[in-house]
Formats: C-alpha cells, sequence, structure tokens
C-alpha cells in the first residue's frame, strides 16, 4: 500500500486517498484493496518518457489523488493522470 499509496480518509473507505510513491529505480506498480465499498485500484508506470497514474474508484465514493506535486478530486469510475519526464 505504501508504493500505491492507498490510505482511507473516512470510515468505511467512503473517501480516501492515493498519494503513490515512485522510487527511481521502480517502473511500475500495481495494488487492489477491497473495501466494503468495492475494489480501489490503482496502477502506476514509466514508458515512453511519461509517468501514468490509473485509479479506479467504487461507486459513491471520492479520493484525493495526489500526483506529481498537483492534487486531484476523483469520482467513481476509471481515472488517468499523465505527466511527460
Amino acid at each position: 500500500s505504501v508504493l500505491a499509496g492507498i490510505e482511507p480518509i473516512e470510515p468505511g473507505w467512503k473517501k480516501f486517498r492515493v498519494a503513490p510513491v515512485l522510487p527511481e529505480n521502480l517502473l511500475s506498480c500495481q495494488a487492489v484493496v477491497d473495501t466494503i465499498m468495492g475494489s480501489v485500484q490503482v496502477r502506476w508506470f514509466r514508458r515512453y518518457g511519461k509517468q501514468v497514474l490509473h485509479v479506479n474508484v467504487p461507486f459513491g465514493c471520492t479520493a484525493e489523488v495526489k500526483f506529481n506535486g498537483e492534487e486531484y478530486i476523483a469520482g467513481s469510475g476509471f481515472h488517468v493522470f499523465e505527466k511527460v519526464l
């Protein structure tokens, strides 16, 4: 959960944080946390001069996403965040 950066903010996982750690020597990471609200899925990778983060937020939940110095609020669904290196 450290590399994917998944942690609950509220009881029951209705609100959670995704703040991945991206070490220089690692090219990718994938994690799934099964919660009472559904599966929280996070995947990040480096490829073709980009850092890409995929986040799946279960229905009825909200995620605070911190990625490459930026902060986002993501509602239910699948989200993609990218940064050119």
